[in-house]
């Protein structure tokens, strides 16, 4: 049911933005283009099943090691957090790198990706943060079933992983704009896997709880391993004390 209404979200948004997206296509066909689009976004849909893997896999085994209000805890903090990775995280994601193709090797293109790096990680840090003190009485107010308000709790944990998340898309860029999309799918594969073996060790030990801090660590690991291979790409001077700050 949880994926048929995803199905159902994702074709009621696609009919909303055809009429505009429809005026600015050209329609052309040219071999050689449609050769390299194969070739750089074959391998992006194994990343994007992967990443499916990380935001829905959970739940299963949640299910299968912890029982259904383990799920029910878990999926209620995760569609709270998941008003941060909607409203903050998945515009950027949309807008971002149309904007960083244009200006690649443009006079400034390197400073204008650290600075983004930084500024981002502002804004979602203090948003994360605003959401996160709300999730509470948020819960409290709308739900009526007192056994769903520790699923609080763990609202921060998420948002920090959306927040990493997010930082990935930057810290990517590098292999985006040399067109490494196996690595990014491997990567993604790679992420995939590892949240599904912290979930077999945390959960029967920690429950939701395990399940929450398995994601959080899988999306740093994804970061941080984005960030490496996409360095060895293309070196992105970003303000990694800066970063360090905010988070702190």
């Amino acid at each position: 049911s949880v994926l048929l209404a995803q199905l159902a979200g994702e074709i009621i948004s696609l009919f909303f933005s055809l009429p505009t997206v429809y005026k600015g296509i050209e329609f052309n066909f040219d071999k050689s283009i449609l050769v390299k689009s194969f070739r750089f976004g074959l391998p992006l849909i194994f990343s994007v099943f992967a990443l499916n893997v990380l935001n829905v896999g959970d739940r299963y085994l949640l299910k299968y090691l912890a029982g259904e209000l383990s799920v029910g805890l878990f999926e209620l903090a995760s569609k709270i957090s998941g008003v941060h990775y909607m409203f903050l995280v998945v515009p950027f994601s949309l807008s971002f790198l149309p904007k960083a193709y244009k200006i690649f090797k443009t006079d400034g293109d390197l400073e204008y990706y650290k600075n983004l790096m930084t500024y981002f990680c502002f804004v979602l840090l203090w948003g994360g943060l605003i959401l996160a003190l709300l999730a509470k009485p948020v819960i409290e107010l709308f739900v009526v079933d007192t056994s769903f308000y520790p699923s609080s709790n763990i609202v921060p944990i998420l948002i920090l992983g959306n927040i990493f998340m997010g930082l990935t898309q930057i810290a990517s860029l590098g292999m985006y704009l040399v067109a490494k999309s196996i690595k990014i799918a491997i990567i993604s594969l790679v992420s995939a896997i590892i949240l599904i073996g912290l979930d077999f060790i945390a959960v029967p030990i920690w429950g939701y709880y395990g399940a929450a801090y398995s994601k959080l660590l899988t999306f740093i690991m994804l970061f941080l391993i984005s960030l490496f291979y996409s360095n060895r790409a293309i070196k992105i001077p970003f303000e990694y004390k800066r970063l360090i700050v905010l988070f702190i």
